[in-house]
């Protein structure tokens, strides 16, 4: 059962519970067998309302506890790459391809040299598709510079828009797959 059902039965759960309250809260049984109206304090009268403000209360935090933030998602999961293979020779160029649970996040690729320890966000920003498959290209160096040299790729999913170049940090609560370490051949 899904957090987004849970949530709402818990919230029309409330809604009925109030119902049912307000009306044992007004009525008694009367000599006759019927209901009659009791008088009640206005304090008394609210305690329906607030079952029901509670009950829904619960259920969007349910539902937000279920689903989570991105910061909390970070935690949990984080995409995956699939291709290239980690200890894999690539080009100067190549595809990156995997999974991910956030399927409404921007995801990019950053490449990380090695040697150096520099960051790069390479391409612009990209959306995965049904099931959470992504597609996105990697560059590693120019021209002659960074051939045979390793690189550390990463798939980066961001609330946040990133630029393309160099990075010194990750913005905070982004979700970043493990890393995958590639050589770039000749």
């Amino acid at each position: 059962m899904t957090s987004q059902v849970v949530a709402a039965l818990i919230a029309a759960s409330g809604g009925l519970l109030g119902i049912w309250l307000k009306h044992l809260l007004r009525t008694r049984k009367g000599p006759s067998g019927s209901f009659v109206r009791v008088p009640t304090s206005k304090w008394l009268r609210r305690v329906p309302y607030a079952v029901v403000l509670l009950l829904t209360l619960g259920a969007f935090i349910y539902f937000e506890r279920a689903t989570g933030s991105s910061e909390t998602k970070s935690h949990l999961a984080a995409p995956s790459i699939e291709l290239p293979h980690a200890g894999e020779t690539v080009g100067r160029s190549v595809t990156v391809s995997g999974t991910t649970p956030f399927l409404f996040m921007t995801h990019y690729v950053v490449v990380t040299s090695v040697s150096t320890g520099n960051r790069y966000v390479v391409g612009g920003g990209f959306r995965p598709g049904p099931g959470g498959r992504f597609v996105g290209a990697a560059r590693f160096g120019e021209g002659e510079i960074g051939q045979g040299e390793a690189f550390a790729l990463q798939v980066v999913s961001s609330e946040r828009h990133l630029q393309e170049g160099l990075i010194d940090q990750l913005p905070n609560g982004a979700a970043v797959s493990p890393t995958v370490t590639v050589t770039r051949g000749l």
